[in-house]
């Protein structure tokens, strides 16, 4: 049974740009609300752990203790941070990490997942994300990093997932149009009928 509020399973509420070139290899992530990369994030944990293994922890304004999002992962969890940042320094990861470490998931989990929007491509941060991934793995945790780069990769395989956050426009330009084609046969509405539809109802 999972406990994740209803919000996380509406579509979403962020207006993303279309796209201006007709094949798109990285996704607009940047442009989703941080409500909304946050159950992005959530949509993908579940691919990998099952809808009902995997939930976001905690509320707005409760302690979180350096996670936002848990799966179970046979007998310890794999554990997420989100972070809707434009740049990442490395500093951001150090101080990721180290409240990870001091709080109470750091010794349930054997792994840990650092979720951002933006890209982790600068060397500097590279070499950071390295040697902290050496430091986890010396405590049996797997350290792994889903960038802007990283999660558009995953999302090649899941053109549902794209249809909900980021349109249909995308999908056909991003997943290909056989795989919009699938989607619409089901009449579902895309997150850009989706953000329309909200507003004409907050006109009315």
């Amino acid at each position: 049974m999972t406990f994740n509020p209803s919000y996380l399973y509406t579509p979403s509420s962020s207006r993303v740009s279309p796209p201006i070139k007709s094949k798109i290899d990285v996704l607009p992530i940047d442009q989703l609300k941080w409500e909304d990369f946050e159950r992005l994030c959530l949509r993908l944990a579940q691919v990998d752990h099952g809808k009902s293994n995997c939930e976001v922890y905690g509320i707005k304004g409760q302690k979180q203790h350096g996670i936002d999002i848990f799966g179970y992962k046979g007998a310890k969890y794999a554990s997420y941070q989100c972070k809707r940042y434009q740049t990442i320094a490395e500093i951001d990861l150090e101080e990721a990490v180290k409240i990870f470490q001091e709080r109470k998931w750091f010794s349930k989990s054997n792994e840990f997942i650092f979720c951002t929007s933006c890209t982790l491509e600068k060397t500097q941060v590279q070499e950071k994300f390295l040697k902290l991934k050496n430091d986890l793995s010396a405590h049996g945790i797997a350290f792994i990093k889903w960038d802007k780069i990283q999660i558009s990769s995953i999302l090649k395989e899941h053109p549902q997932i794209v249809y909900d956050f980021f349109g249909r426009e995308w999908v056909k330009a991003f997943n290909g149009e056989d795989f919009l084609n699938n989607i619409s046969k089901e009449r579902r509405l895309d997150a850009v009928q989706i953000a329309n539809y909200r507003k004409q109802l907050f006109n009315v």
